[in-house]
C-alpha cells in the first residue's frame, strides 16, 4: 500500500499552469534580453532571420558561401521567423516606412 508521501500523481498537471510557470520563470529573462548574450545566439537569430524573408528555402547563402540550414531542428527557427515577420508587417504598416 502506497503513502500519500510515495504515491504518484493521481492526475495530469493541468497545461495552463505549465504555460503559467514558463511564462514566470522564462519572462523576466526574455525581458532583460538575457539570452541574446549568449554564445551562439547571433547564429540563431540569422537562422530565424533568414526563414522570415524565405520561409521554404533552406539554403542560406549570407555565410559560409552559403550553407544549409538543416543540420538544426527548424521548427524554432520557423517559429522565431514566423513570429519576426509578423511583427515587422505591422511595424511597417504603422510606421509608413
Amino acid at each position: 500500500m502506497q503513502t500519500a508521501s510515495t504515491a504518484p500523481l493521481s492526475r495530469a498537471i493541468p497545461l495552463w499552469l505549465i504555460v503559467l510557470c514558463a511564462l514566470v520563470f522564462h519572462g523576466p529573462l526574455l525581458m532583460m534580453q538575457v539570452p541574446a548574450n549568449s554564445f551562439d545566439a547571433n547564429f540563431h537569430m540569422s537562422m530565424a532571420l533568414h526563414y522570415a524573408r524565405h520561409w521554404f528555402d533552406p539554403w542560406n547563402e549570407k555565410a559560409f558561401a552559403g550553407f544549409s540550414q538543416t543540420t538544426y531542428p527548424p521548427l524554432t527557427h520557423h517559429t522565431a521567423g514566423r513570429i519576426m515577420a509578423h511583427l515587422w508587417k505591422g511595424f511597417v504598416r504603422r510606421s509608413g516606412w
